[in-house]
């Protein structure tokens, strides 16, 4: 807990560990299980960041891997941020910053053992979602036969955003991981490569890996919603998601806006005329301004590529605002990580409780100063005392990933790796009588 490797005592300055290799780690964890790797900054190392062999039930939270103390600003490694192998049963990675590496921010190398779950972790970006921190390779690279990784959850809060790596997003070598729920854009390669190897075509009867993505037949855009219909596996889980469009004419998901199961409750099942490739009707209804989307399907917790985009994107797309873009009322400031117009974009004091407000949750103000608070009222002309840390004023965190979901998915991983750890006590003390 709270070791600065790498950095000064500040968090600040570097001070490298001078091993160069890639593959050397700055800090490495062998065959301990539960242990607790927990707000931690290593960062500027002339190698490798920290790798964990064999850790079951490990927690690793709250770390700084490739940014200072605060997560705010660029502190590489020079090779992969965090590393995992060997039995990685239980494994919890959850609300790390792992960004300005020059190898991947994430990678999981095979083979493994055991379920494994990352959620709320900025990959590429800062804590704030305000400055692009990019890993140069991958942001989450699953490697062939690691297995068991849930990369986000389909409930609000529970994604990771992954934004701004030079390579994919997340890189599935053989396609075999969930991955609902985060918020994935302007990535250099796919915001998911379920084949290692660019757009994967869908196969008939999708008995090949990766799983098909869906086909949108239609979107139809209603007062403050949107009806979208199209056609999947049967029983897969379709996610949507606002698209951040990518020239390949196949989304990035920056913001999950919700999701179906194929022939459950919600799915209202009317669509006709599906391919041999995806033959399972499926139609609903979701709350929302987004007016371009793209969808994924998982099926047995094995997550597809993004589909295209619908409606298709121009082949130039708009790159959103920059620097020297002209932001106006009632969202007069641009985020440069997002290439957003946003009412504000940090409450820089409080980095905790800042980022994706909007007008109603609450009204954010920008001073001349540079400095960013907030105001409970929107017709303030002065913002309000910035709030205690932890207090429920102040900007939400309600980033580019958050809103509206179907059901907790993490709750249910929560549920089945802590009855499997269960069944294992169970076992031991059997054959320990």
């Amino acid at each position: 807990h709270g070791n600065y490797v790498g950095v000064d005592p500040t968090g600040t300055v570097p001070r490298p560990n001078g091993l160069t290799s890639t593959i050397a780690y700055a800090v490495e964890v062998r065959a301990s299980s539960g242990v607790e790797v927990v707000d931690n900054v290593v960062s500027s190392n002339l190698g490798s960041g920290i790798a964990l062999r064999d850790t079951p039930e490990a927690i690793f939270e709250g770390n700084r891997i490739g940014a200072n103390a605060d997560g705010r600003d660029a502190l590489g490694n020079a090779g992969t941020g965090l590393s995992l192998s060997g039995n990685i049963d239980g494994l919890f990675v959850r609300a790390n910053v792992i960004s300005s590496n020059d190898g991947d921010g994430v990678r999981c190398e095979g083979p493994n053992e055991g379920q494994w779950v990352m959620l709320g972790n900025m990959i590429g970006i800062d804590v704030g979602q305000s400055q692009a921190l990019a890993n140069a390779g991958d942001g989450v690279s699953i490697a062939a036969a690691c297995n068991g990784a849930a990369i986000g959850a389909a409930s609000v809060g529970q994604g990771n955003v992954v934004g701004h790596n030079g390579l994919a997003g997340i890189r599935l070598a053989d396609g075999e991981a969930s991955v609902r729920g985060n918020s994935v854009f302007l990535n250099g390669d796919l915001g998911i490569d379920a084949a290692g190897d660019g757009v994967t075509d869908n196969d008939v009867d999708d008995i090949e890996m990766p799983n098909n993505f869906p086909e949108v037949v239609e979107i139809e855009h209603l007062d403050g919603a949107l009806g979208v219909s199209g056609c999947t596996r049967g029983g897969a889980k379709v996610d949507v998601y606002e698209a951040s469009p990518d020239p390949s004419g196949y989304g990035e998901g920056k913001r999950y806006l919700g999701s179906v199961v194929e022939g459950g409750a919600s799915d209202g099942d009317s669509t006709t005329g599906c391919s041999p490739e995806n033959d399972s009707g499926f139609s609903f209804v979701l709350e929302t301004d987004a007016t371009r989307v793209t969808l994924t399907a998982t099926y047995r917790d094995h997550t597809s590529e993004f589909s295209a985009v619908v409606p298709e994107s121009a082949s130039n797309p708009d790159p959103g605002c920059g620097a020297d873009a002209g932001c106006e009322p009632p969202a007069p400031l641009c985020n440069l990580a997002l290439r957003e117009c946003q009412v504000c974009i940090d409450d820089a004091d409080h980095p905790e409780v800042d980022s994706g407000c909007t007008s109603t949750e609450p009204k954010c103000l920008s001073m001349a100063s540079g400095a960013r608070r907030c105001a409970t009222d929107p017709d303030a002309q002065t913002p309000d005392p910035p709030p205690a840390p932890g207090g429920s004023q102040g900007c939400s965190l309600r980033g580019s990933g958050d809103t509206r979901g179907g059901s907790s998915d993490a709750l249910l991983i929560l549920m089945a790796v802590s009855l499997l750890r269960r069944r294992k006590k169970l076992s031991a003390k059997r054959t320990n009588t």
